[in-house]
C-alpha cells in the first residue's frame, strides 16, 4: 500500500530514433521489441522517430540518390 504523502514520480521519458520495419533489419526489429516492452510499462514514456528509408529501395545506394533523396525524406 502506498502512503498518501509519498512522492509521485513522472515517467521516464525516452526519445527513440531508429529505423522501423519495413524494411526489416536487426536494428528495426530491436526497436519494435523495445516499443512492445515499453507499451507494457506505464512508468516509461517513449516517443519514436522512424528514420527508415521509405523514399527509395534499400538496395539502391547510388550517392546522388542518397544525397538528394535523403534530404527530402520527412
Amino acid at each position: 500500500m502506498i502512503a498518501q504523502d509519498s512522492p509521485t514520480f513522472d515517467p521516464l521519458r525516452v526519445l527513440l530514433i531508429s529505423p522501423l520495419p519495413p524494411p526489416s533489419g536487426g536494428i528495426g526489429r530491436w526497436a519494435v521489441l523495445l516499443l512492445d516492452w515499453v507499451a507494457r510499462h506505464p512508468n516509461v514514456a517513449v516517443r519514436s522517430v522512424n528514420i527508415s528509408p521509405h523514399w527509395r529501395a534499400v538496395e539502391d545506394m547510388k550517392l546522388w540518390k542518397r544525397v538528394l533523396g535523403g534530404g527530402m525524406q520527412g
